[in-house]
């Protein structure tokens, strides 16, 4: 059975200071105005990057916020004026969406591998590499901020970046294309300059990388081969060495053993047995010497007092 396709958005960021479309919304309807514009968002976010707005929605949002249906109608209304949403698509498709939704949209959902598209509703062209299979921003470039830092409340006039020198100077994500330079001038569509500065801003990381890759294997040292001083125990004869050097040969050879059972007896395996002789077993071995230490002692304490236990006669015990 296929996997179901995931339709919205977990979150959407809201930020402090808020555009004049929304405080006017705000201004004209109060808190129920502001209210009902956050929730909607909720709504849409929820379900991707529209909703169809039916007698069905308008009733969830009155079982939701507590407004009156009317007062929905007519905050709604307000809200298509100033272009929070966009009135063409609505009047067209009943549906309620924006540019600045969509976009925000494809910022947190542009890792994904496949969106439900439908070309009719779609404002912000970046959306349709789901739908052509063309995605032209396969490991897309961070220029700017967090995706979702934008403003969520200027949903149609976006105050761009300063932008680098030779810049096109057309924003191809907010302008529609059937307003970009006509064809036939000789001129070089705000789209094609677009894709070519993100397939050029890729060329120049990629490069980079690959320069980057290149000099620190040039400068790498290759490594030691490793020997297997016991079935399970790889070291390389430098760090062998190093522990013979600080341990002793007998000590050395214990803690292979040691370390060679315990891989052997419960499956096992470490990047380093060398770094996991000196995390572990080397206080393992202490432990064990320190034990022997002691038990010494006491045979040599017992011989001291001269008690014959061996000759003693335990029946009369």
């Amino acid at each position: 059975m296929a996997r179901p396709i995931k339709l919205g958005i977990p979150y959407f960021s809201l930020d402090v200071l808020l555009d004049e479309k929304v405080e006017y919304i705000e201004t004209l309807h109060e808190a129920e105005g502001f209210y009902f514009w956050v929730k909607l968002l909720q709504r849409i976010y929820a379900n991707g990057y529209f909703i169809e707005w039916s007698k069905f929605q308008i009733a969830a949002m009155k079982k939701q916020t507590g407004i009156g249906m009317d007062k929905i109608k007519e905050i709604l209304a307000s809200c298509l004026e100033v272009g929070l949403f966009n009135q063409e698509l609505f009047d067209q498709y009943g549906i309620i969406t924006s540019r600045g939704i969509q976009k925000r949209f494809y910022m947190a959902a542009q890792k994904r591998k496949e969106i439900e598209i439908i070309p009719e509703y779609i404002l912000h062209d970046k959306l349709l590499k789901w739908f052509d299979g063309n995605n032209i921003e396969e490991t897309p470039v961070k220029i700017d901020e967090n995706p979702l830092s934008e403003e969520v409340n200027s949903e149609e006039t976006q105050e761009e970046e300063p932008k680098p020198e030779g810049y096109c100077g057309i924003n191809a994500e907010e302008t529609p294309l059937d307003e970009q330079l006509p064809e036939g001038n000789g001129s070089v569509s705000a789209e094609d300059c677009r894709l070519n500065d993100v397939k050029s801003t890729q060329s120049k990381v990629k490069e980079s990388k690959v320069k980057n890759s290149k000099a620190k294997k040039k400068d790498r040292a290759p490594s030691p081969p490793k020997i297997a001083y016991a079935e399970n125990v790889l070291m390389t004869e430098a760090e062998c060495q190093k522990l013979i050097d600080k341990h002793g040969q007998a000590a050395t050879d214990w803690m292979i053993d040691a370390l060679d059972n315990y891989k052997g007896a419960h499956g096992k395996k470490y990047a380093s047995d060398y770094r996991a002789i000196l995390s572990w077993v080397v206080g393992k071995y202490e432990e064990q010497v320190t034990k022997e230490q002691k038990s010494s002692e006491r045979s040599e304490s017992n011989d001291c007092n001269g008690t014959d236990y061996a000759g003693r006669d335990w029946s009369k015990y």
